[in-house]
This record gives C-alpha cells, sequence and structure tokens, in this order.
C-alpha cells in the first residue's frame, strides 16, 4: 500500500475514533476482489492475488465509499 493511502486511512481511523472502519476497509478489499477470489484453487493463488503490484493500486477512499453507501448507489 502506497504511504499516501495508508495516511488516508490512518485520517479516517482518527477521525472517525473507531476501528470499525479497518474492518469495513478489509470487507471492501474482499468485495473488490472477490471475482479472482473465487476463480482461485489454491492458498497460493490467493496469496498472489493480495501480492505484488495489486497492493500498490490500493485506493482507500473509493474502496471505504462503496461499502459505507453501497445501498445508496443501487
Amino acid at each position: 500500500m502506497e504511504a499516501e493511502q495508508l495516511l488516508l486511512l490512518w485520517d479516517r481511523l482518527v477521525g472517525y475514533d473507531d476501528l470499525t472502519i479497518l474492518s469495513l476497509f478489509a470487507t471492501s478489499i474482499f468485495l473488490f476482489r472477490s471475482e479472482v477470489l473465487l476463480c482461485c484453487g489454491s492458498k497460493e493463488e490467493v496469496g498472489d492475488v493480495f501480492s505484488g503490484n495489486w497492493g500498490r493500486r490500493i485506493q482507500v477512499v473509493p474502496l471505504l465509499q462503496a461499502v459505507l453507501w453501497a445501498d445508496v448507489l443501487k
């Protein structure tokens, strides 16, 4: 994860003063990669999904917004 994105996540943690943001962020990552994860046949493949360059492209704010306001977008 890029430093800027990590700081944005910390900003949300401090601003909301609630660790629930971490579970929401983790949920958003799994939802975002759900199609690829469902195609994985081994734990090594799952590890490959979350390693490498993909981790550097994580955008904290859009992922959190997608989980927090999912009902609004439907």
